[in-house]
């Protein structure tokens, strides 16, 4: 590997580990951390003024929900299908998208929609 390739590698790692993107601001300060159950994020927006979007949860033909106790998460198709919560308050909308395999739905990505 030559020096250029060094330069580039490393400009590409300092890239990946960057600080987080205006994407995640919205997610600050309202109790949403990667890792914590869906349930207690929730609960966390919700009391923080945050309401859920139930129209965003409403999927398929025949407009059934993927989760009954969860009415705003919308899941994807197939095993490994994405399933993602919509919030919304007067700044705008947010997106907890959690991993449906863990019975606790932990979340895995936060960022403003």
């Amino acid at each position: 590997m030559n020096r250029f390739s060094y330069s580039i590698l490393a400009a590409c790692i300092a890239g990946s580990m960057a600080a987080p993107t205006a994407a995640s601001e919205p997610a600050r300060g309202h109790g949403v951390k990667v890792g914590t159950s869906y349930a207690k994020a929730r609960a966390n927006l919700l009391a923080s003024g945050w309401r859920t979007d139930e129209e965003w949860g409403i999927s398929g033909p025949h407009r059934s929900r993927s989760f009954n106790q969860y009415p705003e998460i919308l899941c994807g198709e197939g095993y490994d299908a994405i399933c993602t919560g919509r919030f919304l308050n007067a700044s705008g909308a947010l997106l907890v998208t959690v991993d449906q395999k863990k019975k606790a739905l932990p979340v895995t990505q936060v960022e403003a929609d």
